[in-house]
């Protein structure tokens, strides 16, 4: 007949649920890394300055073309980032101006670029050449200080000048004047166009100052 003592029982009912607790400590370990798995990864922060190659830390405006260069629009140059380094573009390689407040990339894979001094830049699909639309070349656009530039499908483009309301040049440079009319609530509400962005209906969004 064997018998049992207490501390015996004790040291069975230690040695169970120390056991069972390994089991469920094992069990929420692999839960957690199997839920863990299909979450995505946290975005980590990278800053990119003057130290890396950038002309300015100052960005007004980042797009996107379609070969997934990032361009950017600092208030020293016109910039293409690749992942790796800066392709930077300044007065005496192209541009007239080096603040650049505004890029933007069409359909076609060309450049749109809105300066403060110098109207609107168009930098070809090879990245050779800039054509250039200001208020001496292009009747109506009246202000070469621009803020923002939007292509859009019909081949059309919007471009919010500082002080002077919203222009659109269709493909034949033909430019149509939008600005405040006293009274009219439909009418644009200010003359500082600052931003321009698509409406998912193909509406225009426009941000005035």
């Amino acid at each position: 007949m064997r018998t049992t003592s207490v501390g015996d029982a004790r040291g069975n009912n230690g040695r169970r649920l120390e056991k069972w607790l390994w089991i469920n400590l094992w069990l929420a370990f692999l839960f957690a890394v199997d839920a863990n798995a299909g979450l995505p990864e946290t975005p980590q922060l990278r800053q990119l300055t003057v130290a890396d190659g950038l002309p300015s830390n100052i960005i007004y405006k980042i797009a996107q073309d379609q070969n997934g260069f990032l361009w950017l629009a600092t208030a020293d140059g016109l910039v293409r980032y690749d992942g790796t380094g800066f392709r930077v573009w300044q007065l005496g390689e192209g541009l007239r101006e080096n603040e650049v407040t505004w890029v933007e990339v069409d359909a076609d894979n060309q450049v749109w670029v809105g300066t403060l001094g110098a109207g609107v830049a168009l930098l070809d699909e090879k990245r050779e050449q800039f054509r250039y639309f200001d208020k001496q070349s292009a009747s109506g656009l009246d202000d070469d200080d621009i803020l923002s530039v939007l292509p859009t499908e019909d081949g059309a483009v919007w471009i919010g000048p500082v002080d002077a309301g919203l222009r659109r040049m269709d493909r034949s440079g033909r430019i149509t004047r939008f600005v405040p009319q006293p009274g009219n609530v439909r009418s644009l509400p200010g003359k500082s166009v600052t931003s321009l962005q698509h409406g998912p209906d193909g509406g225009l969004w426009v941000g005035t100052d």
